[in-house]
């Protein structure tokens, strides 16, 4: 399992961070699950305009079908991998254990 935890001070402004997320996979953002093969790309960026918030956009192929706008809230990404085929991309908001280390 990998974990990146995204941190609103860490991140750079108009300095994209990308996670290819490979054929087989199932992303779950929030508790809402996207099927298998949908998500080809997370991004996690931020903008000069709103520095205490990060945005985390969905694509599929070169189309974003989505995002997730976290103001002044760091979050979480974990990766699993079960056996050589299967991937989970869980994205959800840091817990204070994420953060601990």
């Amino acid at each position: 399992m990998s974990k990146y935890v995204l941190k609103v001070e860490k991140i750079g402004v108009d300095k994209p961070r990308n996670f290819g997320v490979p054929y087989g996979t199932e992303v779950t953002v929030n508790h809402f699950h996207f099927m298998e093969n949908q998500i080809s790309r997370i991004e996690v960026k931020k903008i000069e305009d709103c520095q205490d918030t990060i945005f985390i956009n969905l694509y599929s192929g070169n189309m974003r079908i989505g995002h997730v706008v976290a103001k002044g809230k760091d979050y979480v990404l974990d990766i699993d991998t079960i056996g050589k085929l299967q991937r989970y991309y869980d994205i959800r908001p840091a817990a204070e254990f994420d953060k601990e280390g």
